[in-house]
Formats: structure tokens, C-alpha cells, sequence
């Protein structure tokens, strides 16, 4: 009785041990478990706001350009330059930046449309112009004006024994004295050699599409109007 009584309080003895052991190792475990966690979760937790924070500016960059995009074809458009009408301003070619707008200006370099064809020309007669050329001279409501951009061309075509810009008025161009309201009359700056209002008359103002704001190409003659 006694050796059984033995072996039983050393089996018990035992089993209590591995219980022992298994309860530390447990309680162990839980401590390596909560340690590391704790550690390794802040770490995670900067890595995430990082990413989010990249994220966030990889978006609005993004949203950024799109938006500018979208507003830039609301207010401007491109246009290549065709002919040589206005050489040697602009050549055959070149590609204008052109900001949309019907509001012209006298001189201004401006885009229309005539058809499927868009056209680069220059404001000489705005709405309610009395309009005539003599002698390479511009008058507008019997005024004189001066057009500095053609001096040279003009000095240089009149020692030749030429006016570089034909005599012209509005009468030629059908029973009129005064440019309508909606109507503008439009010349190349290569006036001997240009076609423009004086053979295909005026032009309406739905058909204009912008102002030539900047010569963007080629690159190295880059120029701004």
C-alpha cells in the first residue's frame, strides 16, 4: 500500500510539475506576445500614416493636375500656324498658345475659324470702323494710325518704288461705309502676298476663337504677344 500510495504522490508530483511548466511557459509566451506587439504596432503605425500620407498627396497632386488640365482646354487651345500670310511674325508651323475670347482688340494677333480651316491673322477694323487705306497709311474714322510692327517692311518697300500694302476701303468690299456690329475685318502682316478680308470680306464674331498669347513652338523662337 505504501509503495502505491509512492508511486501515486510521484505521478501527482509529476503531473504537477507539467502543469507547472506549462502554466510559466504560457505566462511567458503571453509576456514575449505582449511585448512585441507593443513595439511592432507603433511601428506599424507610422508606416501606415506614411503610406496614407503619400497616398494623400499622390491624389491631390493628381487631382491637381487634372483639374488644371481641364481648366486650361476651358480657356485655351493650341493652334498651328498655316501659310505664310503672317511672315514674318508668325511662319508656317508655328504653334500658338491662343486663349478663347471674342473680346478683340485692334492689332491683336487673332484665331478664326473659316470652315474646317482655322486662320492667323491680325485686328485691323473692329466694329463701327470707318476703314481706308492710302498711300501704305491706315485710317480709322479719318484718323491716321500707325502700324509699328510694318515700319520696316514699309520703309523698305518704298524705296523699291511699292506700297506694301495696296489701296483699300471698305467700299470694295460691298455697299458699306462703316464695319457692322458683329463683324471685324482681319489682315496678314505679309500684306503683298497675304490672303485675308480683302477677299473673303469680314469676318463675324462667332467665328472667332481666340487671342495668339504665346509663339510656343518651335522652342528656341519661344515669344510672347
Amino acid at each position: 500500500m505504501e509503495k502505491k500510495q509512492t508511486q501515486v504522490r510521484k505521478r501527482t508530483t509529476t503531473s504537477g510539475n507539467i502543469q507547472t511548466n506549462t502554466l510559466l511557459s504560457q505566462k511567458k509566451g503571453r509576456k514575449k506576445h505582449q511585448s512585441q506587439p507593443s513595439f511592432l504596432k507603433a511601428g506599424n503605425r507610422k508606416k501606415k500614416r506614411s503610406r496614407s500620407f503619400v497616398k494623400e498627396i499622390s491624389l491631390s497632386v493628381l487631382l491637381g493636375l487634372v483639374l488644371s488640365v481641364l481648366l486650361a482646354s476651358f480657356f485655351f487651345t493650341l493652334v498651328t500656324v498655316r501659310g505664310f500670310s503672317m511672315s514674318p511674325t508668325l511662319r508656317d508651323g508655328n504653334v500658338l498658345l491662343v486663349r478663347k475670347t471674342d473680346r478683340l482688340q485692334r492689332f491683336d494677333l487673332a484665331v478664326f475659324s473659316r470652315g474646317e480651316n482655322t486662320h492667323v491673322r491680325r485686328v485691323i477694323g473692329l466694329p463701327g470702323d470707318k476703314l481706308q487705306y492710302k498711300d501704305d497709311t491706315l485710317f480709322i474714322n479719318n484718323q491716321p494710325l500707325d502700324e509699328k510692327f510694318l515700319v520696316e517692311k514699309v520703309n523698305q518697300s518704298q524705296k523699291n518704288g511699292k506700297n506694301f500694302t495696296e489701296d483699300f476701303s471698305l467700299s470694295m468690299l460691298g455697299e458699306m461705309t462703316v464695319i457692322p456690329d458683329d463683324r471685324y475685318l482681319f489682315l496678314g502682316d505679309n500684306r503683298p502676298y497675304s490672303t485675308d478680308s480683302r477677299h473673303y470680306g469680314l469676318v463675324k464674331e462667332e467665328q472667332i476663337i481666340g487671342i495668339a498669347k504665346v509663339k510656343f513652338l518651335p522652342l528656341n523662337q519661344l515669344q510672347g504677344f
